[in-house]
């Protein structure tokens, strides 16, 4: 399975194109609680493992799904931002009972870090001069969090 994740990012790092996103099924560098358990867990060491190997530059961003929370990581341009929206429309679970800025995922310190537990969805739009803003919104539309992301960084709303 190691091998088969290091070929892909392989072939990612050769087809992508400057400032590319990437979005799979699990997030590669997420910090969550399990579903039953309010243990903090750090998904998906096997996709972790490939990508300490290899790991496509041009990724500017990672969205992912998987945990049933909203989440979004910045570890200050070491590398991209993760996102995670899984707030969409099943049982949700607990946020992080502990402060996420300061966690090391991976060998690599989370500078800035949110968690949302609310269904609701995500809309990015591009902006004018440069980069995205990107909104997570309740069930009916409203602002829960707003973030600009620029440079494999993102910034949100206190």
């Amino acid at each position: 399975l190691l091998a088969d994740f290091v070929a892909e990012f392989r072939k990612i790092s050769a087809e992508l194109g400057p400032d590319g996103w990437l979005v799979t099924h699990r997030p590669i560098w997420g910090i969550g609680t399990g579903d039953d358990n309010p243990a903090i867990v750090k998904p998906t060491p096997v996709l972790q493992q490939a990508a300490e190997r290899v790991f496509p530059a041009q990724v500017s961003l990672l969205l992912a799904g998987h945990v049933h929370l909203a989440e979004v990581l910045d570890f200050g341009g070491v590398r991209p931002p993760q996102v995670v929206v899984g707030n969409g429309g099943t049982r949700l679970v607990s946020p992080v009972p502990a402060r996420l800025e300061g966690m090391r995922v991976a060998g690599v310190q989370v500078r800035a870090g949110r968690q949302l537990d609310q269904h609701g969805f995500l809309t990015l739009e591009r902006r004018a001069n440069s980069g995205w803003t990107m909104v997570f919104r309740d069930v009916g539309g409203g602002p829960l969090l707003s973030c600009e992301v620029q440079e494999r960084r993102v910034r949100c709303d206190t």
